[in-house]
């Protein structure tokens, strides 16, 4: 299996896969690892579901670096798919799991869903982001700023009007939700001062998005229009000075 993913023949080690099972040998974690190299853009969703339940089997057998890499193979994938299903499957599992999203983890996450019009997948990681951690010195607020300023970057690119202000308004509705973060998670905050966070973190988020969409005006009408109905948004046009 190794040899022909090495040599670009997926396919036959697929068929290898097949062999096995039919043979009755279980898939372990190199089993996993190497089909995972092989996972690309013309990648099945059948695919990518399969090696996500023989990472289910082969989780006993890894540390929590491969566990870890792996999921974040198959996120990777399944953003390049669009294939926001599978992405939730794996982030659920994740989840269950205790295995810890990056930053870039909720990046891509967030950015695909986002594109995808995904509202409520979406608001389900911000608020996985907005979770406090006990071991993280950066607040969730913050946290979640440097990945939407981010996310608002790589949709301005790609000209993705409709998929920035998804990515606001999931934020916004998340945080409107509040935390969900466990007793443990360090000490308890007033309702206020919760308040002011978020408040402060969706304005600092709000003018990432206009400095993005300001950037992107002169060449696209859709990005003069989002100027132009700004408002509407509760963006207001000032932040673009900000």
């Amino acid at each position: 299996m190794d040899a022909a993913v090495r040599c670009s023949q997926i396919d036959d080690a697929w068929k290898v896969l097949d062999q096995m099972q039919e043979s009755g040998i279980q898939p372990d974690k190199y089993t996993c690892t190497i089909l995972m190299k092989g996972l690309h853009e013309d990648s099945t969703p059948k695919q990518l579901s399969k090696v996500l339940d023989m990472l289910q089997l082969a989780l006993p057998q890894c540390d929590s670096a491969l566990c870890a890499s792996l999921f974040r193979g198959i996120i990777q994938v399944a953003a390049r798919l669009n294939n926001t299903a599978l992405m939730m499957r794996a982030f659920n599992h994740m989840l269950v799991q205790h295995v810890l999203p990056t930053a870039t983890d909720h990046q891509l996450m967030i950015q695909t869903l986002a594109q995808q019009g995904s509202s409520a997948h979406c608001m389900k990681i911000w608020r996985h982001v907005l979770t406090p951690v006990s071991d993280c010195q950066q607040s969730p607020e913050a946290a979640a700023v440097a990945i939407f300023t981010a996310v608002m970057e790589e949709l301005a690119k790609r000209e993705r009007v409709e998929g920035m202000i998804c990515a606001l308004e999931s934020l916004r509705a998340a945080a409107a939700a509040g935390s969900l973060a466990p007793k443990d998670a360090g000490p308890p905050r007033s309702q206020k001062s919760i308040e002011n966070d978020a408040s402060q973190m969706l304005e600092q988020c709000r003018a990432a998005l206009m400095q993005a969409a300001s950037r992107k005006q002169h060449s696209s009408p859709a990005f003069r229009r989002l100027l132009e109905l700004a408002p509407e948004h509760g963006l207001p046009l000032d932040a673009l000075n900000s």
